[in-house]
């Protein structure tokens, strides 16, 4: 369910509406704009067990928003939507 309203969240052009505001998610998964799903997915999960909220002192929004931009580009069809 929650897949199908980032979906249509993004198919309307709401970035703001995910959760991500702004902020480009391939800025926050710190991968170029170019790199490969396997890429992102070993970007994402370096940096989850960096700042998951566990490992970390953070209070867990800098792993929502890992997560988030995630969701985005780690999902082909959302990728696409984002990208266009």
């Amino acid at each position: 369910m929650r897949s199908k309203i980032l979906g249509l969240a993004l198919a309307l052009g709401a970035a703001e509406d995910v959760g991500l505001g702004s902020v480009d998610p391939y800025d926050v998964l710190q991968v170029p704009f170019d790199a490969t799903q396997s890429e992102i997915k070993k970007a994402y999960r370096l940096q989850s067990k960096q700042s998951h909220p566990d490992k970390s002192n953070d209070s867990g929004t800098a792993f929502l928003t890992l997560r988030r931009a995630y969701d985005v580009v780690g999902n082909k069809k959302l990728r696409r939507k984002y990208d266009q």
